[in-house]
């Protein structure tokens, strides 16, 4: 029987026992089925069960609650009252458990391992010490989490595996990546010293739990440490093998994001790693969201490997013709033309193709608004390294071109020949303050009260400002400009705040060295009322970076043509 099935069953049992008791029959199947999701009909049944806890179904609803939703008999059994007692009388080994935990003020630290207590690989006892101590206890989850994927892999699903999946994502925050993150400016010696004594396993999981938090830095730090500490030419093999592939596409995403995926692959034996990337590239359709298929779109960006290379396509060949459903088709379709369409040879022209927008450069027309006017704004903040930053940027518009206007909280810088381009930008005041996020909120009211709408947007500064520019994108801007550390990291919600948008971001080191010349040829061309061909500007611009600290920060710039992740999304949604 499906739980579903089961469910309902139980629900009807208890609404059928209850409403007999209380003179109501109102229920029926239908309002089950049709108006309540699953979680919302186990409320009810707790609800019906708390107004009369001496059912003669009650202890059967609560055992089967306790599998379904366990925090919800937790929540009941500390309640005090008759159902809690009810609750704490259960036989069920399980009902026992949670009732025990209901008594104890750190009650809920002891839920991820709720299935180990359950069966009796922990106990309450042998958890207890790992609580007052941080370390022992992330080192505790990823123990537990480590133990749980390989049952996960026989489709063997531990009780409140998802609480067990929230703590250590809490954990790897607030005990490492905050701090790794927060000392962005110390020597690695002082900044990495909290992570030491992690195994290769635990730096694993610090990483993938930490995605969404680290910087770039921090992250090729973790990743450093991760590789040294297993000194192996197939340390690749050895780290996946022993998370039991837990969570392995998002560390491929993290690797491709911050360029360290062919570094990483060189780690795997030939045939090993094939077979990684094909386990990559399958069932992309399988997922609600497109993460993965964008995640793959934006892999294969950063493989340099042909052979790799091949592999890929050859994959999604196969699953493009072996798919049975529309969607499946279309992903693989969709992935198959964008991957052919990076080699040349194959002369295919994706914009047409696929019939998006163009992707190879960016119309003056679809920048200039009504009056002809191509407005741009500039998010900078008031850190160590914005007014540097700032006075550069000012710096390179002090010619007969352009005209500065200074404001007390931001700057307009107008072309004073050719088409119309005007930017604003905010001043860095002080971030200890908050003054510079009070410039940018006051430039944003300003804009919108005169009717003047950014298509370009640009976003100055280290990574972790850069999800208040995110914030703060206006939704009329048609290219963004991330000039922060592993920007390219943040393509999917800059793709939300923007669609259809053409995105420039790097995958490791942000620096005005590049950012400020990316910035002065897209003004320039515009100013002479050019389309922005981003092939040529990035001729253009590999021509100015003769030295190797220059090269290979610009290699690490994405421009928008070779975003393969952005360009996927938008034809997905055409």
């Amino acid at each position: 029987m499906s739980r579903l099935k089961f469910v309902l069953i139980c629900c009807l049992l208890v609404e059928f026992c209850l409403g007999q008791e209380n003179g109501n029959q109102s229920v029926t199947y239908k309002s089950w089925s049709e108006n309540s999701s699953e979680k919302q009909r186990i409320d009810k049944i707790m609800q019906s069960l708390s107004r009369n806890p001496y059912s003669p179904t009650a202890d059967s609803i609560i055992k089967y609650v306790a599998r379904i939703d366990p925090d919800k008999i937790y929540t009941y059994a500390a309640a005090g009252n008759n159902l809690s007692y009810k609750i704490r009388s259960n036989n069920d080994p399980l009902v026992r458990v949670i009732a025990k935990l209901s008594t104890m003020k750190t009650g809920r630290m002891f839920f991820p391992f709720l299935d180990d207590l359950y069966t009796g690989k922990q106990t309450i006892a042998s958890i207890e010490p790992a609580l007052k101590n941080d370390e022992k206890y992330y080192k505790l989850l990823v123990a537990t989490q480590k133990a749980y994927a390989e049952r996960l892999k026989n489709n063997d699903v531990p009780i409140e595996h998802e609480s067990l999946t929230k703590k250590l994502k809490q954990k790897a925050v607030e005990i490492y990546v905050n701090e790794i993150n927060g000392l962005h400016n110390s020597p690695d010696a002082v900044r990495f010293r909290k992570i030491q004594n992690l195994s290769p396993v635990e730096l694993y999981y610090l990483a993938v739990m930490g995605a969404d938090d680290i910087y770039t830095s921090s992250y090729l730090g973790v990743y450093k440490r991760l590789m040294d500490k297993m000194s192996s030419k197939t340390a690749g093999d050895e780290i996946l093998q022993a998370v039991n592939y837990d969570y392995f596409k998002k560390w491929l995403r993290l690797a491709a994001s911050y360029n360290t995926l062919d570094d990483f692959l060189k780690h795997m034996s030939a045939e090993n790693a094939n077979t990684l990337m094909r386990n990559f590239v399958r069932g992309l359709d399988k997922t609600a969201s497109l993460e993965d298929a964008v995640d793959v779109a934006d892999s294969y960006a950063s493989i340099s490997n042909p052979e790799l290379q091949l592999l890929i396509i050859t994959e999604v060949q196969e699953n493009m013709n072996a798919a049975t459903s529309d969607r499946a088709k279309r992903i693989y379709s969709l992935l198959n033309t964008i991957f052919l369409s990076k080699d040349p040879a194959n002369n295919i022209d994706i914009t047409k193709e696929l019939n998006i927008p163009p992707v190879y450069n960016m119309p003056f027309e679809r920048l200039a608004d009504a009056s002809g006017r191509v407005i741009i704004e500039q998010f900078i903040y008031g850190d160590e390294i914005g007014p540097t930053d700032f006075a550069e940027f000012l710096s390179t518009f002090r010619n007969s071109n352009w005209k500065i206007v200074s404001k007390p909280q931001w700057v307009e810088i107008s072309s004073t020949k050719g088409k119309k381009v005007i930017i604003y930008a905010n001043k860095p005041l002080d971030n200890k303050k908050d003054l510079d996020s009070k410039a940018q909120a006051a430039l944003n009211e300003y804009l919108d009260k005169n009717g003047l709408h950014p298509t370009i947007a640009i976003h100055r500064g280290h990574s972790y400002h850069v999800r208040s520019t995110i914030e703060q994108l206006p939704s009329s801007a048609k290219v963004v400009l991330l000039g922060s550390c592993g920007g390219y990291q943040n393509l999917n919600d800059v793709f939300k705040a923007c669609p259809q948008s053409h995105i420039i971001a790097t995958k490791q080191t942000g620096t005005a060295l590049v950012t400020q010349p990316i910035i002065n040829l897209m003004a320039d061309d515009l100013r002479e009322g050019k389309d922005l061909n981003w092939p040529a500007i990035w001729k253009e611009l590999n021509a100015k970076f003769k030295d190797k600290v220059s090269r290979d920060r610009f290699e690490d710039y994405v421009p928008p043509y070779k975003n393969l992740g952005a360009i996927f999304m938008t034809a997905y949604n055409k």
